[in-house]
């Protein structure tokens, strides 16, 4: 197995890497990563980081370098006082959800045309976990084009924004053109008809 930190690196390196491992049958993980900023911001930009490794580098596993850290909102999703031992979630530990709730062990990430997306397809293809990224600070549209958008319905959708941490909001339907407001992420859940 091979460990890789993504720091640094462009596209092109990532996929160099991912061929390397691949033509030579190793398992390749992304063990530790972090996008720097500040806030909600920062915080999307680690999501898109992420977004980025899985849809080129394609790793086994995307991990987060640390769960807790003690006065910075970036590489944790938890914020510690280890003085007084009082713990709180950070945004971060709402953006990662937007992943992880959905996206369950066994899912094969499926090829999207944006830079700023994700899906994944359950193994029986019968559910569709698309997650939707806006990193700018201005509204953003995004047209869901699933393939056979008339064989599938949308179950669910959950936000996490400045206001909102991975909270339903209305399902747009499955070849709607979705709104994302600022600096926020969208998971949006289909299942087959």
């Amino acid at each position: 197995q091979w460990n890789t930190h993504t720091y640094s690196g462009s596209d092109n390196d990532r996929a160099k890497l991912r061929r390397l491992t691949a033509e030579n049958g190793i398992k390749l993980w992304q063990s530790e990563t972090g996008a720097g900023g500040k806030g909600l911001h920062g915080n999307l930009m680690m999501a898109q980081r992420l977004i980025d490794d899985i849809r080129i580098l394609q790793p086994s596993a995307w991990l987060d370098w640390q769960y807790v850290e003690e006065n910075y909102d970036q590489w944790s999703l938890v914020a510690c006082d280890a003085q007084w031992r009082t713990y709180r979630r950070h945004k971060n530990y709402y953006v990662r959800q937007q992943f992880s709730r959905f996206i369950p062990a066994g899912y094969r990430w499926l090829t999207v045309d944006s830079r700023n997306a994700t899906a994944a397809i359950s193994p029986d293809g019968n559910s569709m976990t698309v997650v939707l990224l806006n990193t700018e600070r201005t509204p953003a549209s995004v047209t869901l084009r699933t393939v056979s958008p008339s064989s599938w319905t949308t179950e669910r959708a959950f936000r996490t924004s400045r206001t909102e941490d991975c909270a339903p909001i209305p399902a747009p339907d499955a070849a709607d053109t979705v709104t994302l407001p600022p600096l926020s992420i969208t998971t949006i859940i289909l299942q087959r008809k």
